[in-house]
């Protein structure tokens, strides 16, 4: 294999393990652009609700998103997600890693057709 060409399969190897779940990256997508409240990103993403908080206890333990709890009224508490620097970080370099994936499969594919 060509130098100049490197595998694919090395590449995908380089994607973040952590954001190839889909439940965590769906999350992560949508506290990108802005911090989310619990019930925005189950309405979005139409997950049960235990899933919605375990994976993101696991991007929290994992540095890549932190959370407010603010008290309202009664016991009810607003759960509010935010993407850290690291997070945004492993984001961005999920994309691009995904990019180059995706650009040498299409070259692998166009040769082939």
């Amino acid at each position: 294999m060509s130098t100049n060409n490197p595998s694919p399969y090395r590449t995908a190897f380089e994607l973040d393990y952590i954001l190839q779940d889909p439940s965590r990256l769906s999350i992560m997508m949508i506290c990108a652009t802005a911090p989310r409240s619990f019930t925005e990103v189950r309405h979005t993403l139409a997950m049960n609700p235990g899933a919605i908080s375990q994976q993101a206890q696991y991007l929290i333990d994992v540095g890549y998103l932190t959370r407010a709890i603010q008290a309202t009224t009664g016991r009810m508490h607003r759960t509010t997600y935010y993407l850290t620097h690291d997070g945004e970080e492993a984001l961005a370099l999920y994309y691009r890693v995904s990019a180059k994936v995706t650009r040498q499969l299409r070259g692998i594919l166009s040769r082939h057709s």
